[in-house]
């Protein structure tokens, strides 16, 4: 089975979750959410025939209401606060919560409002500040109810936990067009890389104890970009403070695709996201980018978020079976392409880039690849495979990616790689 981001969640949700009930996060005074969605947590028995029926099951359990909160407008410079509340809906204990949004830029520069999660361990402010981890996250899909801030769990808990546990504030962008803005620009490195860091500024300002200092860190289409940011950073200066970079799984640039990553069982899924992401950007038809069964599948998939998508879809659906055959040489497919480089600058930063062993959906020898393309361009790299398939990989490596992190805090050189 190839595990997704709910089958991630729908494990430690069910198996915290009277943990979970007895404890609350120690934000700041504020009223829950009116309109919870459910009240008990969905069965963890198998899916049997009816796996949509599970995780819609378990999506309404882990949804929270998209609220007026996300109506909010872009109204300022990139990185500038636009609204802050304390909030309480995210089942993380000993933790300071609030949502914001944020003034960022799509991929032509243009101004849009993004949200974000800003997450402070509950205690003393260590001297200097929090430091920041900005995290961006994988696939979730391209409805704005698909934001990690809309659910429960923020869609990584693992991840959550583990930073917060060891003394860091982090910063969880959703994208622009999850939660607030209007349409997401899904898998589009500059649009994603730009909302990442510029969610660090904004979080400084709707929390002053955050540090000045931060790393970007980011899984998939947000491993993407964190690199994204390191590089982008690396060329215009325009975030203050960033120490390091840590890609998992970084997006697979789309002239990497070999035959084999074509036909991996699963992938499918992503194809109508991406032609929705193209329809949104360039005006494509999706017609040229889907075949008939992409087509089929497309209404489905982009009005669902991914773990219910990949129900759907079913686990032996390939890009080659959902993908028309000339796709990658439509003219915005190629764009994106060019776009999506993000080994072309001097990194003026170190960055940690690991790849699973067992990944079909980003595998390792593209991860390889691109890690080669920036010791060529320039910059302290390194490189680490661990075992375990796209999602198994994060636990994997979080114990090195934690000692990695806190090197950088301390001023650290980095070692190994180029």
């Amino acid at each position: 089975m190839i595990e997704s981001r709910g089958t991630i969640a729908l494990v430690l949700t069910a198996a915290s979750a009277l943990a979970l009930s007895a404890c609350t996060g120690d934000a700041a005074p504020t009223d829950s959410p009116s309109d919870e969605p459910a009240t008990e947590p969905p069965t963890t028995e198998p899916p049997g025939d009816d796996p949509v029926a599970l995780w819609r099951d378990f999506e309404k359990f882990n949804a929270l209401p998209r609220d007026a909160f996300y109506d909010a407008q872009p109204n300022g410079e990139a990185g500038t606060l636009i609204a802050v509340e304390a909030f309480d809906g995210w089942k993380l204990p000993d933790t300071l919560m609030h949502r914001i949004v944020y003034n960022s830029v799509d991929t032509d520069g243009d101004p849009v409002a993004a949200s974000a999660a800003v997450l402070v361990p509950w205690g003393p402010v260590p001297d200097g500040g929090w430091p920041v981890v900005a995290w961006g996250h994988g696939t979730s899909g391209v409805d704005p109810s698909c934001a990690p801030s809309l659910l429960k769990d923020l869609y990584y808990p693992e991840i959550m936990l583990a930073l917060l546990a060891n003394g860091y504030a982090v910063v969880a962008t959703d994208y622009s067009g999850l939660g607030a803005g209007d349409g997401h620009e899904y898998i589009s490195m500059p649009a994603n890389a730009d909302d990442l860091r510029y969610a660090v500024p904004a979080a400084r300002e709707a929390v002053p104890e955050l540090s000045e200092q931060w790393v970007a860190m980011g899984h998939s289409q947000g491993g993407q970009a964190a690199w994204g940011a390191a590089s982008r950073t690396s060329d215009d200066g325009a975030v203050d403070g960033l120490v390091g970079a840590v890609a998992l799984a970084p997006a697979t640039p789309l002239d990497l695709m070999t035959e084999q990553d074509l036909r991996a069982p699963g992938m499918g899924v992503y194809l109508p996201y991406v032609a929705a992401s193209l329809e949104l950007q360039f005006g494509v038809d999706r017609e040229d980018v889907l075949s008939e069964a992409g087509l089929a599948a497309y209404d489905d998939v982009v009005a669902s978020c991914l773990p219910v998508a990949m129900a759907i879809v079913g686990e032996e659906a390939t890009i080659e079976a959902f993908a028309d055959p000339d796709w990658l040489g439509v003219a915005a497919a190629e764009t994106l392409a060019e776009r999506n480089v993000y080994t072309d600058t001097t990194l003026k930063v170190p960055l940690l880039a690991v790849a699973g062993a067992e990944d079909m959906a980003v595998p390792a020898h593209t991860v390889q690849t691109v890690v080669d393309r920036q010791c060529e361009t320039g910059g302290t790299v390194a490189f680490r495979t661990v075992d375990g398939d796209h999602d198994e990989m994060i636990g994997n490596a979080l114990p090195d990616i934690i000692e990695w992190i806190g090197a950088r805090f301390a001023g650290e050189e980095a070692t190994g790689g180029c």
